[in-house]
């Protein structure tokens, strides 16, 4: 069945009225049935032809289904968007889904305004208005007055962190607590040293009575007298005299000294090499005078005995010593801003092929390629090799600087930390 029209309003039954019977004269059926026999017109864009159908049939065809009073309680027919109905319960929900669990069904805003601020429109009296939410679904009240949360009038306990003025305390009080805040403690108090010399400050003075307070002592005693306010100074050992030796006399001294007169007992020799000698008398005696060439040596034949010579530490006035450990660069490198001396260089190289180190005269540092004063070779291995340069105070009237290369004319980056370099100078 193509369509299905209702033909009440428009058509005439024939058999079971007079011909010319208007549809407002029959007789009306004021309890219609589901048997009840309906006109209809079957295909009326193609071969029409009057056809009766029941009220039944008629509402399955509507809404694609039997109607029985059973399934339609409470329901209302949902279209399919297929031409069909079914009777469904009613479904209200809201605008857009918002449903951390996914489902497919839309919830329904219960008037609660999500907002982090509260919301700025004003409403007149007498008007509905929204609730106020977070933006979490927590309902914001306002609350005006005194507000009883728990145990009113009583003591309520408290946790995390709060301060007060004093702080009671039960049980020993570790040095760790006492160092992080100062801590006002009243009452006794007893403080036990752990491992290690215990540091007490007394805000006021709590020594015994008599006891001094300056490092002065009074009343120490008459020297010579025994007291007990005399103070004995005396060796490691208990009652140990200090050692002094000889007493009041003079004591030989041994080693090397000097005086501006030395007095000189006993016998004096003195000997001449291969020249006259100028001996100054100081009683008035004719000084001799001695001409020509002085010749000063170790020994009586001139030329052949060496000379001794011996460094002697000390802790000033020696070299300085400059380390460069090389970057991935050329390693222009200012050693001192000053004129100076160079004695000597100590350059190693763990790279398989050969560097060069150059010396510049250069009050900053230098430009690699331009103006180089020397240049040495650092030879090349990959498990480390070097060279060991020395010099007899290399002069440099303006100042010392150094680069580090891979090509004999100053230029070339070479790679970081495969080169140390030491210089020392002054």
């Amino acid at each position: 069945m193509t369509a299905l029209i209702l033909l009440l309003l428009v058509l005439w039954a024939p058999c079971a009225f007079g011909a010319d019977a208007k549809i407002s004269e029959f007789v009306e059926d004021t309890a219609p049935s589901s048997d009840d026999l309906l006109v209809t017109v079957d295909d009326p864009a193609g071969t029409p032809a009057n056809k009766k159908v029941t009220a039944s049939n008629l509402g399955k065809a509507v809404v694609g289904a039997q109607v029985t009073n059973t399934e339609s309680l409470g329901k209302i027919p949902i279209g399919q968007g297929d031409g069909t109905a079914v009777w469904a319960d009613p479904l209200v929900q809201g605008i857009t889904a918002h449903d951390a669990v996914g489902t497919t069904t839309d919830p329904v805003l219960g008037g609660c305004y999500a907002s982090a601020a509260a919301p700025t429109d004003v409403s007149a009296d007498g008007d509905a208005v929204r609730a106020w939410c977070l933006r979490n679904g927590a309902r914001v009240t306002s609350v005006t007055g005194t507000v009883t949360v728990d145990g009113s009038a009583v003591t309520q306990p408290v946790s995390g962190t709060f301060w007060q003025a004093t702080q009671p305390v039960s049980g020993p009080v570790t040095d760790t607590q006492l160092r992080a805040t100062p801590v006002p403690i009243s009452g006794t108090v007893t403080v036990t040293d752990g491992a290690g010399a215990l540091n007490v400050i007394v805000d006021s003075s709590a020594l015994p009575t008599g006891a001094a307070t300056a490092a002065k002592q009074p009343a120490l005693g008459t020297a010579g007298t025994a007291s007990t306010d005399v103070i004995t100074v005396q060796g490691i050992a208990a009652m140990t005299p200090i050692l002094v030796d000889g007493s009041g006399v003079t004591q030989p001294v041994s080693g090397t000294f000097w005086q501006a007169t030395q007095p000189v007992s006993g016998t004096v020799t003195v000997t001449d090499g291969s020249g006259a000698l100028n001996v100054i008398v100081d009683s008035g005696a004719t000084a001799a005078t001695q001409s020509g060439t002085w010749t000063v040596q170790p020994g009586n034949t001139a030329n052949t005995t060496p000379w001794l010579v011996t460094n002697t530490p000390a802790t000033s006035g020696g070299t300085s010593l400059s380390r460069t450990v090389s970057a991935a660069s050329t390693n222009a490198t200012n050693i001192k801003a000053s004129a100076g001396q160079v004695y000597s260089i100590q350059a190693s190289n763990v790279n398989a092929a050969v560097r060069y180190v150059h010396l510049y005269n250069s009050s900053g540092a230098p430009t690699c390629n331009a103006s180089i004063v020397a240049t040495y070779v650092i030879p090349g291995a990959a498990t480390g090799d070097g060279n060991n340069i020395k010099l007899q105070g290399a002069a440099f009237s303006t100042g010392i600087g150094i680069c580090i290369t891979t090509a004999v004319d100053g230029t070339g980056a070479v790679s970081a930390n495969e080169h140390i370099i030491m210089v020392e100078y002054k």
